[in-house]
């Protein structure tokens, strides 16, 4: 099946997992690699230490209709620690970078997942998404582009939701294809209440 999207159309497919259960495929649009910024005003804006940023990659603006922050961190207690101040972001901001920040780290909370994110954006007010399809999305063609994982095919498990109490499971597959990144985001649902409309 396709989505349109406002970013146009977005492919689904629908596969079985090893362990019996049905995931959801979908096909990220054309993801764009922008501007990077230093680490000392995005770690102002979290409110951590710039030495908490890991340095082998850029923190760095993605778009794909929308655009974000990717941030790398050191460590599970950095990601812990970190919260979106958008008063010490509207330096960021006046410079054209997006207050929507993707943060990620290679320790997990369970070893068989391979990332930890979290994704705070701006709605009246600093919220936080349990789940972020379009920013995994992101992610897939940031690692690609910095060969943080390796230079091959990923095919990751990455955590997210839970500082807000939602644990969540987003996957990611990520690969070069005719010299272009190739990105699809994975992940099921399960149900927690239902209706009936009368």
């Amino acid at each position: 099946m396709r989505l349109n999207l406002a970013v146009g159309q977005v492919p689904v497919t629908f596969e079985f997992s090893a362990e019996g259960e049905e995931v959801a495929w979908f096909l990220a649009p054309p993801v764009a690699l922008g501007a990077s910024c230093a680490r000392e005003p995005i770690a102002t804006a979290l409110g951590i230490s710039p030495e908490d940023i890991a340095i082998e990659s850029p923190v760095q603006q993605i778009t794909a209709g929308i655009s974000a922050m990717i941030v790398p961190l050191r460590s599970l207690d950095a990601l812990r620690r970190s919260k979106l101040d958008l008063d010490a972001y509207a330096p960021l901001a006046v410079q054209g970078f997006p207050p929507l920040i993707y943060l990620f780290c290679r320790q997990t909370h369970h070893p068989q997942n391979d990332l930890c994110v979290r994704f705070f954006f701006e709605a009246h007010g600093v919220r936080e998404d349990p789940a972020t399809g379009n920013g995994a999305a992101f992610l897939g063609a940031y690692l690609l582009q910095h060969g943080l994982l390796g230079g091959g095919d990923l095919s990751l498990r990455i955590e997210q939701g839970y500082e807000v109490r939602r644990p969540s499971l987003v996957m990611l597959r990520a690969r070069m294809a005719s010299g272009a990144r190739e990105v699809s985001v994975g992940g099921r649902v399960i149900s927690t209440i239902g209706g009936e409309l009368l």
